[in-house]
């Protein structure tokens, strides 16, 4: 079994105003595209509140040769426009973004796997509530 901590740096990223100020941070997600879930899209998720008023985003990946890191700009407006930026659509007391991400040769990360994230049935059945303390 891989240490959770070498798997958890691959999957944060950092993110960045366009003047590279920190603003928060965000995880990928790996959204299936095939049957056996070998195939997947990135998708960076976030809380709303980071992403902000900002029209374009950074974000920080680690690369392959363990050097000096990458910055990737994301353009929000174009992504909205195309329908590859999601938030909730009618509850603003949801503080989620996510966004799609190409995939980056040189970047060197991970991507979560969509169907170990907890739904509400996993939620119900276990009794987890929002003060509860999760443990990986």
């Amino acid at each position: 079994m891989q240490n959770i901590i070498h798997v958890l740096a691959g999957i944060v990223i950092f993110l960045y105003s366009v003047t590279q100020q920190p603003i928060g941070t965000g995880f990928i997600v790996g959204y299936p595209v095939s049957e056996d879930g070998k195939n997947v899209i990135p998708i960076i998720v976030t809380a709303k509140h980071v992403v902000g008023d900002n029209n374009k985003i950074l974000a920080r990946f680690s690369t392959k040769e363990g050097e000096v890191p990458e910055f990737v700009e994301y353009d929000l407006e174009s992504l909205r426009q195309n329908n590859d930026y999601w938030e909730h659509p009618s509850d603003e007391g949801v503080d989620i973004a996510a966004f799609r991400t190409p995939h980056f040769n040189q970047a060197d990360y991970k991507s979560f796997p969509l169907d170990l994230i907890a739904t509400k049935d996993t939620f119900n059945e276990l009794s987890i509530c929002e003060t509860d303390r999760i443990i990986f």
